[in-house]
């Protein structure tokens, strides 16, 4: 069996991420309230800045902050790799999310709890399609390939998010290894 062509992931620039938040906004279904509009930027934010894995950014507990020391602790069932990390928040980040915790439900443990279900974090179809549904309207999706089920995959999906992180990453640093502690490959 021949092997799959290797495809190198769209990264999503500064100017994308502008549109795509634009587009989370204004978003206007009558469910969508202010602070599920906020919720979904504040994610897709932290992913973007932090190079968050798609479930890491969806289950962080509002415990694993430690807004003494800056830092997010996430957890190793949360982690690809099954070990626990601690990372950095930069301060424009930090400085978001004390702002928006101030607009989460009192009765939940989630950073980002679930609209209909607050004892729960986000789930992972809801996460994908509100991302969807923004690059839709930004008009920055299309289809890359049709796979071997017949099924479209798309230039860009939430992993774009941690691939541009990977590439800003290595075009300051220049070093693989380091860029590779960065993202949390061990």
């Amino acid at each position: 069996m021949p092997r799959k062509p290797k495809r190198i992931p769209q990264i999503i620039t500064d100017e994308q991420l502008k549109k795509i938040i634009s587009a989370m906004m204004s978003e206007n279904r009558k469910k969508r309230n202010d602070f599920i509009k906020i919720r979904n930027v504040t994610m897709i934010l932290l992913q973007y800045f932090l190079g968050l894995r798609p479930r890491e950014s969806r289950c962080i507990r509002i415990s694993d902050i430690s807004f003494q020391d800056k830092t997010l602790f996430i957890p190793a069932e949360n982690n690809k790799q099954r070990n626990s990390d601690t990372i950095p928040i930069p301060n424009f980040i930090f400085n978001l999310i004390r702002n928006y915790i101030d607009k989460i439900p009192k009765k939940t443990i989630w950073l980002f709890p679930s609209h209909y279900k607050k004892d729960k974090p986000v789930d992972r179809g809801s996460h994908r399609k509100f991302f969807m549904d923004a690059l839709i309207k930004a008009k920055l999706i299309h289809t890359a390939y049709i796979d071997g089920k017949f099924n479209p995959r798309y230039n860009l999906t939430l992993y774009s998010l941690r691939h541009s992180f990977g590439t800003f990453a290595y075009n300051k640093l220049k070093d693989i290894p380091k860029t590779s502690i960065l993202l949390r490959h061990y």
